[in-house]
């Protein structure tokens, strides 16, 4: 406010159409803009609350384009199924490809299981009891 009214004294209190903006850098905190509870923990002082997940699995599967004629598109096929699974342990790697039967069936089986042994790893020993989500992460 006060710079206001010294920019106001220097035009002698005329209406000014351009308003010239200071150029303040905006911070470069993604962990923070990309996290909505991290962000509404910060922003209500409660940042000592946040727990964040350690342990995880992620999952990929390479396709092959398989087409078909009289269609117009061609269709991706699963080819490879690969997982990675950190938990407090260890870190184990898990394959799957075409030449296995029933191959994405097995590594979903696969995954259902380490998935138990992540959520019991990601828990705190000051948590309320609750349902947990296993944090998946996926590309392709």
């Amino acid at each position: 406010m006060d710079t206001h009214k010294i920019e106001c004294k220097q035009n002698n209190i005329k209406i000014v159409k351009y308003v010239t903006l200071k150029k303040f850098p905006k911070p470069f905190v993604p962990h923070v803009t990309s996290n909505k509870t991290y962000r509404y923990l910060l922003s209500h002082n409660q940042k000592a609350e946040y727990k964040p997940t350690q342990y995880y699995l992620t999952f990929r599967f390479q396709t092959e384009i398989q087409k078909v004629p009289g269609r117009n598109h061609p269709i991706p096929t699963p080819a490879i199924v690969a997982s990675t699974i950190k938990t407090k342990n260890y870190i184990k790697q898990i394959f799957y490809d075409q030449s296995q039967d029933n191959y994405v069936e097995k590594q979903f089986e696969q995954i259902f299981i380490e998935a138990k042994q992540i959520r019991n790893d990601n828990k705190y020993a000051d948590e309320v009891p609750q349902y947990y989500d296993v944090p998946v992460i996926g590309f392709d």
